[in-house]
């Protein structure tokens, strides 16, 4: 299920990038070509578990730093943080859902500080815990026949 949410995102991503190309652009700030586009997905899709700046990203795109921040907002409608932070948390969704790793073992797989930040940030988006999420997507799906899983 997370991984289709995943999937529909990068499709709605790709699809917003290609629509910026067919409208016409603001002359102050134009959105990213579709090869910097990429570019910056495939850079933090690898990257993912690890601390990824916003200078990693422009530099990727060959662009300063503030015109990237621009650019890229232009193109994906939220800033580089927040797409990054969007991605972690269907890559934890994912995890919660397909495995039994301890939810301070999915916050480092998805690049998070420790496991608060990573619950404060998942109960701040989704309205509850990571673990009781957890459990109420395995109850949805029939998987909750064991207690202590």
């Amino acid at each position: 299920m997370a991984r289709l949410d995943i999937h529909r995102a990068l499709a709605l991503l790709l699809e917003s990038v290609g629509k910026t190309e067919r409208e016409p652009l603001d002359r102050r700030t134009q959105g990213l070509a579709p090869w910097q586009a990429r570019r910056v997905m495939e850079l933090v899709q690898a990257h993912l578990e690890m601390p990824i700046r916003v200078e990693e990203m422009a530099n990727a795109t060959r662009l300063s730093t503030s015109y990237f921040f621009r650019a890229f907002k232009h193109s994906f409608s939220m800033s580089p943080h927040a797409y990054v932070l969007a991605l972690r948390l269907a890559r934890a969704k994912e995890l919660l859902s397909e495995s039994d790793e301890q939810i301070s073992q999915v916050a480092m797989a998805c690049g998070f500080a420790d496991q608060a930040h990573f619950s404060r940030v998942f109960r701040r988006e989704t309205g509850c815990a990571p673990g009781y999420w957890r459990r109420e997507r395995r109850n949805d799906f029939g998987l909750a026949g064991n207690p202590w899983t």
